[in-house]
């Protein structure tokens, strides 16, 4: 599913999903992915990295497309709620734009879990965002993170955080993921397509 349905089906997770996590915040408990898994949360205040060491980006397999792989959006955290539908927004045309196909998390073939900050960085504010990637089995196979700095400032780091950056952060984390699932099993070759459900 991609394009208008792959927005449609991610605006309808992030629903569930923000009811989910207003729920989740009053018990301050664990998201159960990580749980099972037996990994730890990503902490609140991801580390920083100096400019002249940036992430590195894993590059896509050529000639293979990510579509076969199907992914859910299982939880999310970190922005104010206003932030986090306008996030749900970019995110949702981003992962059309790159191909990547969500399922409902019962099929799925991978699960992902999400965090974005935002906190006073060297050049004003820095926006970072943390992707785990879990297969069915919820272990964890591929955690993606990377961090943008805006020419901001004020005692809000949210109020920096435009609509042009909540656009990049989702482009370059919809690309990542892609990048990722071109190096699955369920990877296609470029011109085949999944069947449709």
């Amino acid at each position: 599913m991609r394009g208008v349905e792959a927005l449609r089906r991610f605006w309808i997770a992030g629903g569930a999903l923000a009811l989910g996590l207003a729920l989740s915040a009053c018990a301050d408990q664990p998201s159960p992915i990580l749980s099972s898994a037996g990994g730890s949360a990503p902490s609140a205040a991801p580390a920083t990295r100096s400019e002249a060491e940036p992430a590195p980006r894993l590059a896509a397999r050529p000639g293979v497309g990510p579509a076969g792989a199907s992914v859910a959006f299982i939880s999310f955290d970190g922005p104010p709620a206003a932030v986090t539908s306008r996030f749900h927004a970019a995110m949702g045309r981003a992962l059309g734009a790159a191909d990547v196909t969500t399922a409902p998390s019962t099929s799925a073939h991978y699960l992902v879990q999400g965090h974005l900050s935002a906190w006073p960085g060297e050049k004003g504010v820095a926006l970072s965002w943390v992707w785990d990637v879990f297969d069915a089995r919820r272990a964890r196979v591929q955690r993606i993170e990377d961090q943008i700095d805006l020419r901001a400032a004020g005692a809000d780091p949210w109020a920096a955080v435009d609509d042009a950056a909540l656009e990049a952060a989702a482009r370059r984390s919809a690309e990542d993921l892609a990048a990722f699932l071109t190096h699955t099993p369920q990877a296609q070759s470029q011109g085949a397509r999944a069947p449709v459900r």
